[in-house]
């Protein structure tokens, strides 16, 4: 997989969200769509927080996961 962009989550984040989760499954065919939607809301999470791609890290995913998700239905 290409390395993701190093720019701040912005104006293009939205294309950079699709452009990143679309790397990752031309690399893992065999992904459920409950992981990919995951994917999805732990991108939007992240650039709700402003929170640039490349300080997505493991401490990034420890605070997605302890976070009292109100995001409500969040679909693939």
């Amino acid at each position: 997989m290409n390395s993701p962009s190093n720019s701040p989550l912005g104006g293009r984040a939205g294309a950079d969200d699709v452009a990143l989760v679309s790397a990752y499954l031309a690399d893992n065919p065999r992904l459920s769509k409950g992981a990919v939607g995951a994917a999805r809301h732990f991108l939007k999470w992240a650039r709700a927080r402003k929170i640039p791609t490349r300080d997505l890290d493991a401490s990034a995913v420890d605070r997605f996961l302890r976070h009292r998700c109100r995001c409500g239905r969040y679909s693939p």
